[in-house]
């Protein structure tokens, strides 16, 4: 149950910034100052990172007994790349921006 909970957590979040008319301003904003930056914070798979390393360090983890820093660096690899195949998922099914 825990695990379900993370990935919601972390694909919620991700989802909300990189993709959701709710952040649009923001995102073009980031985008004109920095062209690194601009993608970055439009890529749910690097969205997915810090967000899962921040769920991490509040506590909301996986149950991998690593220690803080091992918790954080699987959480960080496992929020990505799940929020990656949801938005591959998302996008074959024509949901593109929310």
């Amino acid at each position: 149950m825990q695990l379900l909970v993370f990935l919601l957590a972390c694909y919620g979040v991700t989802n909300i910034i990189p993709i959701s008319r709710l952040f649009r301003g923001v995102r073009a904003w980031i985008g004109r100052r920095s062209e690194m930056a601009g993608h970055w914070i439009q890529c749910p798979m690097c969205i997915g990172v810090p967000v899962g390393v921040g769920w991490s360090l509040v506590g909301l983890t996986l149950p991998v007994g690593l220690g803080y820093l091992g918790n954080a660096i699987v959480a960080a690899s496992v929020s990505s790349g799940w929020c990656w195949m949801v938005r591959v998922v998302m996008h074959r099914l024509g949901e593109d921006e929310l």
